[in-house]
């Protein structure tokens, strides 16, 4: 799993590699990230999410859809976070 989020101004990028059954809606969980930790802006959301390759997917763990949400929640967080202290 291979995911990661990056936040400029009013557009949130989310981008990387997974292989999971699971069919997650990445930009509704940013967007209710970004909202439960107090911004109100609206954000434009850009995902683009493929499939990992066999070889990095046999090499990481197997719980991957509970640690792809967590990182997903985490780095929405840390950017959002990262971006009010530069105001």
């Amino acid at each position: 799993m291979a995911v990661e989020c990056t936040i400029k101004d009013d557009f949130v990028l989310i981008y990387g590699e997974c292989n999971t059954k699971a069919e997650l809606d990445y930009e509704t969980i940013a967007l209710n990230e970004i909202k439960r930790i107090g911004y109100t802006e609206e954000y434009h959301v850009h995902t683009v999410v493929n499939q990992q390759s066999p070889e990095i997917h046999n090499a990481v763990n197997r719980d991957e859809v509970c640690a792809l949400v967590t990182k997903v929640l985490c780095l929405v967080m840390h950017v959002m976070k990262m971006m009010n202290t530069c105001h």
